[in-house]
């Protein structure tokens, strides 16, 4: 089995400490941590040089949270899967990490097996999220989807919305349309706002859901 590489961003040095210690007598050579960080600004400094699978991510801390570092790690970083470890304090917390795209939400008072369970099945690129995590984001979609149930598309939104689920680029579209794509790129922002959306990807879903398409 491939060593899985991972990172721990938590404020509190002890936890951290004791977590690391947990994982090593649990998971042997199968999990390796190359990456320790204080704070959001301390993990995006140890990027530059150190590249985990997996980051595991304390929401709440000091100079820089969880949300942020967060964003912009899917930004500086997209190909690394952010696990959300910690204490469950805000419905939004949940809804804003998913909408961030981590793979797994857990609470630190969970088993240490459990955190295991969540690092190899995001380490194979799954999702892993506890029933309680699992309830908050589906009370939020079904929410979204009977707002959903009032938007109203003129023609040139509708056409816009059926060029984006058929996967066509900014460029594209632009070409379809004859506008800019810097202009189809407002335009594509401005259905997501509508949606209440944060990308693309959310946004087709919402449109087939809708019957939109």
């Amino acid at each position: 089995m491939k060593t899985i590489q991972i990172g721990i961003v938590d404020d509190h040095a002890v936890f951290r400490k004791t977590l690391i210690e947990a994982l090593s007598s649990l998971c042997g050579s199968d999990l390796e941590v190359v990456l320790e960080a204080r704070d959001g600004i301390d993990l995006l400094n140890q990027l530059k040089d150190k590249r985990p699978q997996i980051i595991l991510m304390d929401i709440s801390m000091p100079n820089m949270g969880g949300i942020e570092a967060t964003l912009r790690m899917r930004d500086l970083y997209p190909h690394i899967r952010v696990i959300v470890y910690t204490e469950f304090d805000l419905e939004d917390n949940i809804i804003e990490m998913h909408k961030l795209g981590v793979k797994s939400f857990l609470d630190k008072q969970q088993s240490i097996d459990e955190v295991v369970k969540a690092i190899q099945i995001v380490s194979e690129g799954g999702f892993y999220f506890p029933e309680p995590v699992a309830k908050v984001w589906e009370s939020y979609i079904n929410q979204l989807h009977r707002q959903q149930g009032d938007i109203k598309l003129d023609t040139k939104e509708r056409e816009l919305l059926k060029l984006i689920c058929q996967g066509k680029s900014s460029t594209e579209i632009g070409k379809a349309l004859n506008k800019s794509p810097r202009t189809i790129e407002e335009h594509s922002a401005n259905l997501r706002k509508k949606f209440g959306v944060p990308n693309k990807e959310q946004l087709i879903v919402s449109a087939l859901k809708n019957n939109f398409i």
